[in-house]
Order: C-alpha cells, then structure tokens, then sequence
C-alpha cells in the first residue's frame, strides 16, 4: 500500500488501511481465537460483525463516529467478495 503513495492515494490513506488492517487483526482474534482467516469463510455476517465491533467493540470515540463513506464501502464489500469466490469459484467452508 505505501508503494501506492503519490500514484492517487495519499499519506491519509495509508494510515487509514494500517489503522483498519489494525482492528481487523484485533476482531479476528477476539471473536475467533485465530490469527487469520480464509477468505472463503468472509461473508455478510463476518462483516456485519466487524461493523459492529468498529462501533461498541473499542474503547474509542471515533468508533461511533464511522462516516458515510465508511458505512458505504462496508456495504459494498458483500458485493465484491460475492464476486470474487464466483469469479474464482470459492466454496465457503
């Protein structure tokens, strides 16, 4: 990603993908004792869950403060990993 910098992504973005990358290795291990996770088993449920430990799961006030934007492209992300596991034909565990 900082290889991106300068080429349309700015220095804001980078430390918006570290600080999200950052929460999601955290909620990954709080609710399923793992370290990572298959992206077959990422599903609307899986980000639902995310979205909502994003909003009461930290002790952080900008946790409740997600921006439209933000609520958006969680939205669209069932879409694009629908996508994917057809284009790739991924079978969810």
């Amino acid at each position: 990603m900082a290889a991106l910098i300068g080429t349309g992504y700015a220095e804001g973005t980078l430390d918006r993908f570290t600080i999200t990358i950052n929460h999601l290795r955290e909620f990954i291990k709080i609710k399923f004792n793992r370290v990572d996770m298959e992206f077959a088993d990422l599903d609307l449920a899986f980000i639902k869950d995310f979205e909502f430990y994003l909003r009461t799961g930290r002790n952080n006030k900008k946790a409740n403060k997600m921006s439209k934007a933000d609520i958006a492209i969680l939205g669209k992300l069932e879409k694009e990993i629908q996508l994917i596991k057809e284009k790739y034909n991924i079978r969810t565990a």
